[in-house]
């Protein structure tokens, strides 16, 4: 809303000060509610000679101190003043008062010059300046004027979409378009934008619809988002709540036994105390009998320390005996079954949330006369094509929003499987794991790493220059290069080698079968033939239907490997002698496979 003159004067005498009657310079306010320019009251209080005073209501008060700026007042005088400043450069004057400057009321484009209400009144009048084309007042008329013959614009091309003057009218290209007058010309405008208005008004209220639903599947979404979050921050919780019932089991039971050593080791330090004390007495009794002087003393004296004596030369000194760790109860008490149930469960239900087996519509195949739900469930048949521009974007696709954290629960699987099986190697030094990435494709290997089976399709593992090409085979993760190890084996269904190997073991060709290497030390059982293959040479054992179990016993500082059946008793089948210089490794090959064939380490 524009102020008139009248109001302008008005608001300019209440931003004015008091004093030097001029608009506000740094306002401040008295105590009684007046304001005044910084300056001025400044000057009238260094005039006063008594007490400081009001100019205007005289009200008295305490000096400088009492003087506040007035902040708000301030922003509206400089508001004030700006809008004043841009009006007096926006201001168009009459061109013909010269002496005192009029506001211009309408600026001719034939006459190019601006004319008061006065000055218009006269131009008017005259019957030669009727056809001339007036404006609202412009400063700048170049944009009103043709830029080729700087001429007055006065028709619009149709055809074109630009507008003329005369000369163009005359002498340019349109003689054969669509011209009219700009009067004409506004009337037609005015109709086409008044039906342009209606589309994009219809058009806007289509995009309001969408963004209405489209918030609204917000909330939706927003909501499972959080009831997802809040049911996977239970699981794992939970999950925690049993790791750390697992890890406080473990410690009691890792605590338990070291206190059984402790106390083992503590009676075997006190029996050689024991036996250093009965020593130390007989040896102060016998130097006190050699320095006997008396012959019959000396005797009598012998005779009654002779046994002893006898008995603590004669006596075992050793040093103390530690109980040893008992490996197969902490083994028992990390791989509890209830453990790995409650965890398996745990991981399956967080595999279930992230990836619910749902089935909903594709809002990208939905034909434009139904109406799709929110939830994508159902859709209703409508006469009015519904508009489905950006349907994906308001109808986020589960799987793909789970796809990180399901990738997060595939870590979390796997890391636990790695802490686990670090932890088992930890306690038993010959805890071993089949090797991933070495098993051939045609062997599937269980989430334990224990086990390989026989597959008639090959599996889709990654390639890796550790796999096995060739042949059926696998080594184990773990390499040993010193101590004394032992496993059992079962093999089922299949004709097997087994045994060890360096890791040099070729993977493709007839090198990399593991019996022809000479890097490995293997048992084959095959057409119920045992025969010992050492770095590729091959010695007949004995002829023997069913090899279910084995038992491998590796001492690796004696250079020992020995092979044990374990059907029924241990009984020894053959024991090989090498000098090794590499980690040795676990390894197997199947052959004559069926589909239940396998082939499992058994823990000890």
């Amino acid at each position: 809303m524009l102020l008139s003159g009248t109001e302008l004067e008005l608001l300019a005498n209440e931003l004015s000060c008091p004093i030097c009657l001029k608009l506000f310079s740094e306002p401040v306010m008295l105590p009684c509610g007046h304001n005044y320019c910084l300056a001025c009251i400044w000057e009238a209080m260094m005039s006063e000679k008594g007490p400081h005073l009001c100019p205007e209501c005289r009200q008295e008060f305490p000096g400088s101190k009492a003087l506040q700026r007035n902040l708000k007042l301030c922003n509206i005088v400089d508001t004030y003043r700006a809008a004043l400043e841009k009006s007096s450069r926006d201001q168009v004057w009459c061109g013909h008062c010269l002496e005192d400057r009029t506001p211009a009321a309408k600026t001719c484009l034939s006459c190019e010059i601006s004319l008061c209400s006065h000055h218009l009144q006269r131009h008017s009048i005259k019957y030669s300046f009727s056809n001339h084309t007036l404006m609202e007042p412009m400063s700048d008329l170049s944009g009103q004027k043709c830029s080729i013959h700087s001429k007055a614009l006065e028709f619009f091309c149709v055809t074109d979409a630009s507008v003329l003057c005369a000369s163009c009218f005359i002498e340019g290209t349109h003689q054969d378009h669509d011209i009219q007058n700009f009067e004409s010309a506004e009337a037609d405008i005015r109709c086409i934008l008044q039906s342009q208005v209606k589309l994009a008004s219809n058009k806007m209220k289509m995009v309001e619809t969408l963004l209405q639903r489209s918030l609204e599947d917000e909330k939706v979404f927003a909501t499972a988002r959080n009831r997802l979050v809040a049911k996977s921050m239970t699981l794992l919780g939970s999950m925690l709540q049993r790791v750390n019932s697992y890890k406080s089991g473990l410690s009691r039971e890792l605590e338990e036994e070291q206190g059984g050593q402790q106390e083992s080791w503590q009676a075997g330090i006190n029996h050689v105390m024991k036996q250093q004390a009965g020593l130390k007495e007989v040896h102060d009794q016998v130097a006190s009998i050699l320095e006997e002087t008396d012959t019959s003393m000396f005797v009598l004296r012998y005779l009654g320390i002779k046994d002893r004596l006898k008995d603590a030369i004669e006596s075992n000194v050793s040093m103390p005996s530690q109980r040893v760790l008992d490996v197969k109860r902490l083994h028992a008490a990390m791989e509890t079954d209830e453990f790995r149930e409650e965890m398996t469960r745990l991981l399956q239900a967080l595999h279930t949330l992230l990836n619910p087996l749902e089935l909903t519509f594709d809002p990208n195949t939905v034909h434009p006369n139904l109406i799709l739900s929110n939830d994508l469930k159902t859709v209703k048949y409508s006469l009015v094509e519904q508009p489905l521009e950006g349907a994906t974007q308001a109808c986020p696709d589960p799987a793909r929003l789970c796809a990180s954290l399901e990738a997060k629960n595939a870590e979390l699987r796997a890391a636990l499987g790695v802490a686990q099986r670090g932890l088992r190697s930890v306690l038993n030094p010959s805890e071993v794991t089949l090797d991933a990435n070495t098993v051939h494709p045609s062997l599937v290997l269980s989430e334990d790493l224990r086990t390989v089976a026989y597959s008639a399709t090959k599996q889709l593992y990654p390639q890796h220059p550790d796999r096995f090409v060739s042949f059926l085979q696998v080594l184990s993760s773990q390499g040993f290069s010193g101590g004394q190890h032992r496993w059992q084996v079962e093999a089922e269904g299949c004709q097997w080698v087994l045994g060890v190997c360096y890791r040099s073991l070729a993977r493709v060709g007839l090198p990399s079968a593991l019996e022809s290497s000479s890097g490995s030390w293997c048992l084959m059982w095959c057409d119920n033939l045992l025969r010992a293959y050492s770095q590729g040479r091959d010695t007949p054992l004995l002829r023997t239907i069913a090899l279910r179990r084995l038992e491998i016993h590796l001492d690796y500082d004696a250079g020992s490997l020995t092979f044990y059946s374990a059907n029924d008793g241990i009984v020894h089948l053959h024991t090989f002698k090498a000098a090794f210089t590499d980690p040795v490794y676990l390894a197997f090959r199947m052959m004559s496979c069926q589909n239940k064939s396998h082939i499992t380490l058994i823990s000890y």
